[in-house]
């Protein structure tokens, strides 16, 4: 079925790290070479005119990317301007102003100051249950089974941690014990942020190249679905009037935060002129709507290929 190819973080011998789900540009291209022989990968404004036209053909896909990280322009974009591909590049509007959200500051966290993703997990579960004693509690007996089970390339500790996250703490006690253990170990945002995030110039660059920018909510809540409709449309309206006043632009297009969303969300985005948008997993495998259609995480498609050869989906 037609679907987007979902990347997130990339990494290279000099300013950005390597971490979980990390690609290098190598990869990138082994990935694009690959995935070439059995679909179609069309430029992003194309893709949106075949989904407005209901002409999209099984094997077309596009390639997308999320958060607006520096990684993507730095990594990403000239192996995209070699192989003539235009993506759609989707940036959450925080990002360029004087408090960016702190989800992407505590990834690097994670992978700067520890050994290993489950060193930072163990360091975390120990500050959980002495900083919230009553929160670790919960966790250990209500934690279901089958958590994110339609996201497979997270380990059983990546999903009891987003459990805990989303879940138990919630934003305001997450942070607060993210903020604590970066404050004991040292680690300072402000010398970190030009290396993790795009800035404006990089964005209209982007745009210059011919590829789409589109939405991806203010603040990137991470369970968006369940905040109010106000909240929601202040999330969306917010990211568009950043987006019209940056590059003069209407976005027609967005991809949806950690994939959450409802009947709200959707409504919201038809009233802004949103006409495409993109979830985060294939699961469902079809596009319920055109601000519905699925993607394939970029870790799951290189797991294909080191396994077969080829991607099939």
């Amino acid at each position: 079925m037609s679907h987007g190819l979902m990347f997130h973080h990339f990494h290279d011998k000099e300013n950005h790290q390597k971490g979980q789900g990390s690609i290098s540009s190598d990869d990138l291209e082994i990935l694009i070479n690959k995935v070439k022989r059995n679909f179609n990968i069309l430029d992003a404004p194309e893709y949106i005119q075949k989904a407005s036209d209901g002409t999209l053909q099984q094997n077309d896909l596009t390639l997308t990317f999320d958060d607006a990280l520096k990684c993507q322009y730095d990594i990403a974009a000239p192996i995209l301007k070699k192989y003539d591909i235009n993506a759609f590049f989707f940036v959450y509007s925080s990002v360029f102003g004087n408090n960016p959200d702190p989800l992407e500051y505590y990834r690097d966290f994670r992978n700067t100051y520890f050994e290993d993703l489950d060193s930072f997990y163990r360091s975390f579960f120990d500050e959980l249950t002495s900083k919230y004693p009553d929160c670790g509690k919960e966790y250990a007996e209500t934690y279901p089974k089958d958590y994110l089970e339609s996201f497979p390339f997270y380990t059983e500790n990546d999903r009891r941690f987003r459990f805990v996250r989303d879940k138990i703490l919630g934003e305001e006690r997450y942070n607060s014990l993210l903020e604590s253990m970066m404050l004991n170990l040292g680690y300072c945002k402000d010398d970190r942020r030009s290396i993790l995030f795009m800035d404006k110039q990089d964005i209209a660059s982007l745009y210059c190249d011919g590829h789409v920018i589109g939405l991806h909510s203010h603040t990137h809540p991470t369970q968006i679905h369940l905040l109010d409709e106000k909240t929601q449309r202040r999330e969306y309206e917010e990211n568009l009037e950043f987006l019209k006043k940056t590059l003069a632009i209407n976005p027609q297009c967005m991809s949806h935060p950690c994939g959450n969303y409802n009947n709200s969300t959707i409504s919201i985005l038809r009233s802004l002129g949103i006409s495409i948008g993109f979830r985060s997993s294939m699961t469902p495998s079809v596009a319920m709507s055109n601000l519905e259609i699925p993607r394939e995480d970029h870790a799951n498609v290189m797991k294909q290929i080191k396994k077969t050869g080829i991607y099939t989906r």
